[in-house]
Parts: structure tokens; C-alpha cells; sequence
């Protein structure tokens, strides 16, 4: 038996969608089941996502830390050395840096809940 739509349900994977859509795109991650009720989401310390939500009527509370895998969350410096040859860049040096790479690794990130607005 097919169950006939259920448009409260399908507004709240509208505002599911359009909510998620929204803190991707302003550098968060939404961390909840598609289509919950309550959204938990994820950013970078000094984000200005949740004061953005903030001014858009949401309620955003901040709710703790955790740890996420970035694929750039790591950089390390290197200048050439006499021969030639890449070191890691030390604070101080006079020498400029030559190159930076960047890797995957561990980021800390707050956790967020928004609230209905």
C-alpha cells in the first residue's frame, strides 16, 4: 500500500534541504539525519556561519568541540637549503619560504544546534 504524502514531512525535508544547502556552501557541515527535526551542525573555531544564521532568525547554540578529518588541515613549510634541496622552514629564518604543502589530518571543530526560526 502506498502512504499518501505527507506535507509536513515534506516541508521539513525542504527546510532540511535548503538549511543544509546553506551552511555547506558558508564552509559547515551539517551533521544530522536528512529530514530530523533538529539540526546539529559542524565549524571551523571563528566561523562567522552561526552569527549569519543568527541574523536569520535562527536559534544557534553552541553545544561543544569535536574533531573532524580535512583534507588541508595540515600544512608544513619548507625554504631551500644550500644544496638545493627542501627543509623544513623554521620561525625566524631569513630565508623565504619556498613551498608550503598540505595534507589530510585532524581539525577541531565546534559543534553547533539550530532551532527553528
Amino acid at each position: 500500500m502506498i502512504r499518501p504524502r505527507d506535507d509536513a514531512v515534506d516541508a521539513r525535508h525542504k527546510r532540511f534541504d535548503d538549511v543544509n544547502a546553506y551552511i555547506s556552501a558558508h564552509g559547515g557541515w551539517v551533521v544530522s539525519i536528512p529530514g530530523a527535526r533538529d539540526i546539529a551542525f559542524q565549524a571551523l573555531p571563528g566561523s562567522s556561519l552561526p552569527d549569519a544564521l543568527r541574523k536569520l532568525g535562527w536559534r544557534v547554540e553552541r553545544t561543544g568541540e569535536s574533531q573532524r578529518i580535512l583534507a588541508s588541515a595540515v600544512s608544513q613549510k619548507f625554504e631551500l637549503s644550500s644544496s638545493g634541496a627542501f627543509v623544513p622552514f623554521v620561525d625566524g629564518s631569513s630565508k623565504p619560504v619556498s613551498l608550503i604543502t598540505t595534507g589530510a589530518g585532524l581539525a577541531i571543530v565546534e559543534v553547533f544546534d539550530l532551532r527553528g526560526r
